[in-house]
């Protein structure tokens, strides 16, 4: 059966964004970044809304609820199923489905599963993008609808759980940025504050240049022709090894013993924050001996503060590093900057600590709930496959389902 003898095949359009009176309506209105941005398989809300006159004045169609939205341009087959009344752009083609051929939730799932398949079937002009007439004619083999149910209804559990996991990890994350606020500004133990060049901070407290912290170290890279400086046991850090998490465990390539004393070594939590690029105020820590490339500078912290917490310092106040870059080009926050900027710092390296401790607190579970995301969408994926190919069979299900 091909795709359009499914339900009705309609795409998408933009009120003209000259006339007011077309936005800021009621109708949700769609666009492919609300998709890219939207965790769940459902979507009820987009960022931008239009008004009756907008949707009357465009060939946009106004979507019943559960109408299958897959984006067809730039980024192809990214699918949602809309849970209220919307409309589209034109970078979308949308399945209104007929429901005595398809259940709308396996069809979705059966397009994120051939995903290359529409990308293969896309045409090159400005961007990619598959016209509804390719769409049309894919063909699709479907089972009966009642196992058509009983696999999306398995593969539905582990997407619900999957946005469980996503909605507690934002939260997590919304809770550590508060605690950084709350404990940058007020300190643990309730003294009045003062204000100074980079905020309020508590009393007892002072503004500290990194350089005064400890030694700031660039990094260098071995030269790439010597191959006895590579594929050995210690960590070569590059910005793209950087990601969220304190700790850099593994990286995308190694030195030797000779490598790194070429790139010069650093020991066991050191601080490391990328300067270069778009990415300037990446920050983490080394967890063994390791180097850095020429992208990042390193500060190795001295003894009497704690490595932690100058982490956690400079992670809250890193959006302010990339105004210390300049407008060259290649946007590069030097050594001298780099040294020069400042952190809060408490008194008492115990409070340091305590800091530290109750930040970590977060970032630990924010690592258990990434690792579980992880695994669920290692077991997504495993089980799209095994169902959509027919290796595993949804059938008892549809037995079971029966029986009661």
């Amino acid at each position: 059966m091909r795709l359009g003898d499914l339900g009705e095949i309609c795409g998408g359009s933009t009120p003209s964004t000259k006339n007011p009176a077309f936005w800021d309506g009621s109708i949700p209105w769609v666009v492919p970044t609300d998709v890219s941005r939207n965790n769940g398989f459902f979507i009820s809300d987009t960022e931008r809304k239009i008004t009756d006159a907008g949707l009357k004045s465009c060939a946009a169609k106004l979507l019943p609820p559960g109408t299958v939205i897959m984006t067809s341009r730039a980024t192809i087959a990214d699918v949602v199923i809309n849970k209220v009344p919307m409309t589209t752009n034109q970078g979308f083609i949308n399945i209104i489905c007929n429901d005595a051929l398809v259940f709308n939730e396996f069809l979705a799932f059966w397009i994120k599963f051939n995903k290359k398949l529409f990308e293969a079937r896309a045409h090159r002009v400005t961007f990619r993008e598959i016209s509804k007439s390719n769409f049309k004619n894919i063909q699709i083999n479907l089972p009966p609808l009642a196992e058509q149910k009983a696999i999306a209804k398995v593969l539905r559990a582990v997407q619900e759980a999957k946005e469980a996991r996503w909605r507690e990890l934002a939260l997590e994350r919304e809770r550590k940025a508060a605690l950084m606020e709350h404990l940058f500004a007020h300190g643990t133990r309730g003294e009045p504050r003062k204000k100074t060049e980079i905020g309020e901070i508590p009393e007892s407290w002072r503004v500290a240049k990194l350089g005064e912290i400890g030694k700031v170290i660039t990094g260098t890279t071995p030269p790439t022709e010597i191959a006895d400086y590579f594929n050995g046991p210690y960590m070569f850090i590059t910005p793209g090894d950087i990601e969220q998490g304190k700790y850099i465990t593994k990286t995308q390539r190694y030195l030797s013993k000779d490598g790194l004393k070429v790139s010069r070594q650093l020991p066991p939590n050191t601080v490391i924050v990328v300067c270069i690029g778009a990415t300037i105020g990446k920050v983490a820590m080394t967890s063994a001996e390791s180097a850095i490339n020429q992208q990042i500078n390193a500060l190795i912290v001295k003894k009497q503060f704690s490595p932690q917490f100058v982490y956690y310092a400079i992670d809250y106040r890193s959006n302010y590093l990339p105004l210390l870059a300049g407008r060259a080009a290649v946007p590069i926050v030097n050594k001298s900057a780099f040294e020069a900027f400042s952190i809060p710092m408490p008194s008492l390296i115990s409070e340091q600590e305590e800091i530290a401790t109750i930040l970590s607190v977060c970032d630990d579970k924010i690592a258990a709930l990434e690792q579980e995301l992880s695994l669920l969408e290692e077991l997504f994926n495993t089980l799209l496959e095994e169902l959509m190919t027919g290796r595993l069979s949804a059938l008892p299900l549809v037995e079971d389902e029966s029986a009661s």
